[in-house]
């Protein structure tokens, strides 16, 4: 056969691909470098892809993420800790762990919230709390 560009081979579905056929990468610049000008088969290219980038559910990180633009989750979802700069939009908030400042003037963060039995606690700049009684209704 002779030499063709990359460009003149014909587009195949997705459906017509083999887990053995065979990649050729030429020219990558993002996560590793090193793949250069080398062969990989679409299952060793899928099993990089899912070192590299997350699949559409079930994904698990661990460590810092920081994500530029929109965030969308839908269904339960469990932080540790989940920081906006802007706008954050949610349907329900549900703070499991009841927990009671020590005292007004107790450890805390601007902005925090917590509740016990009886109230609801908000720390309304370091170290400063305030607490409003939940009745029944």
């Amino acid at each position: 056969m002779p030499n063709r560009k990359a460009s003149e081979f014909p587009s195949i579905n997705g459906s017509e691909i083999e887990e053995e056929d065979l990649l050729t990468l030429v020219h990558v610049f993002e996560v590793d470098p090193t793949l250069r000008n080398k062969r990989i088969t679409f299952t060793q290219f899928k099993s990089y892809l899912d070192l590299y980038y997350s699949p559409l559910s079930g994904a698990t990180f661990s460590g810092n993420v920081t994500i530029t633009g929109n965030f969308v989750v839908s269904g339960s979802s469990s932080f540790n800790t989940l920081t906006t700069s802007g706008l954050a939009t949610l349907n329900r908030i549900i703070l499991t762990t009841a927990t009671t400042p020590a005292s007004a003037s107790a450890t805390g963060t601007t902005g925090e919230i917590v509740w016990d039995a009886n109230y609801i606690y908000v720390c309304i700049t370091t170290n400063t709390w305030r607490r409003t009684a939940i009745n029944a209704w």
